[in-house]
């Protein structure tokens, strides 16, 4: 990364007091003065605009400052030990929710229970809560700080009802505390390859937020199609890259089991980054997720058991 030029310091010192002290982290002019905009507007009390310059010079990320982040229509508590909701999650979060919300074929006699793993603030299983009438969810994490702050979101966007799970999914699988019925199963897991992790995350992120939800290779994705599939209708989880979403796929597709009861999708992110994998099981309910989610994203591989289950239904 290139060094920061005295003159661009110094223009930045004359501009506002400490405003120099954001450029390590934001690296442009333009993007430290909107963070300090951001900071002089939203600081929480007792706190002083320019001990919240010296935090960003150290590397704090600035949710941790200012204790939250937009994500949809919700505000979500951030604190330190719980993964920091990203805008790649928030987009297809939100795509999610405004085509399940806009859909005339899920009555709100036919309630959605929405299931979310590794799940951090809550903030996904939120969002669609909060966007799909009549839909009802769980969350599982392995950080009691997770669950936590679970609660506080909760607390702070008026939501009432919900369950809430400390466990280690990889290791107690069949966990009679998780729920028997799944209609939308969603996870942010780890997901960063650990060759990837020293070369192309920031100092912020290294220093601040917990390895244990960056760092990942295969393990995720094998827990979701060993243990997860025979309890949901419809799965949706967030991915690093192509190889992860290739993983499911050909896991799905060289099971004589799943190849016929699974249909399996790939969205990519606004970037053009391959962002979610994602799949519908072939029941009467997966069948009218596949039919209202076809604009989510692009269906790779379409289970043959479909249209068996359509002609059955008949």
């Amino acid at each position: 990364m290139p060094r920061i030029s005295t003159s661009l310091i110094r223009k930045a010192s004359r501009i506002r007091p400490g405003l120099h002290l954001l450029l390590p982290e934001c690296r442009t002019l333009e993007q430290a003065k909107l963070e300090y905009k951001w900071l002089a507007e939203e600081l929480p009390p007792g706190r002083s605009i320019r001990w919240a310059c010296f935090q960003r010079y150290n590397h704090v990320p600035l949710q941790y400052i200012l204790r939250s982040q937009p994500f949809g229509p919700l505000e979500i508590v951030c604190k330190p030990g719980v993964l920091i909701p990203r805008w790649e999650t928030e987009e297809w979060v939100m795509d999610l929710v405004k085509i399940l919300s806009n859909s005339a074929l899920l009555s709100n006699n036919d309630p959605l229970h929405i299931c979310d793993t590794f799940t951090g603030t809550g903030c996904i299983a939120l969002a669609l809560s909060h966007g799909i009438p009549n839909s009802s969810f769980t969350v599982i994490d392995v950080s009691r700080k997770a669950i936590e702050l679970v609660k506080e979101n909760m607390l702070k966007n008026k939501v009432s009802k919900g369950k809430l799970i400390q466990r280690n999914i990889l290791s107690s699988n069949g966990c009679n505390e998780y729920p028997s019925h799944i209609d939308i199963l969603t996870g942010n897991p780890p997901y960063i390859r650990k060759r990837h992790f020293i070369r192309d995350v920031t100092t912020s992120v290294k220093l601040f937020e917990p390895r244990l939800a960056l760092i990942g290779e295969l393990e995720c994705y094998e827990n979701l199609v060993d243990h997860w599939l025979s309890k949901t209708n419809s799965f949706f989880y967030e991915i690093g890259d192509f190889d992860q979403f290739s993983y499911v796929q050909n896991r799905i597709k060289d099971d004589s089991n799943l190849s016929r009861i699974w249909s399996v999708g790939l969205k990519y992110d606004s970037n053009g980054n391959p962002r979610v994998v994602y799949g519908f099981k072939a029941t009467p309910k997966g069948s009218i997720l596949l039919q209202i989610l076809e604009p989510f994203g692009t269906i790779k591989y379409l289970a043959t058991a479909l249209s068996r289950h359509k002609a059955n239904s008949k």
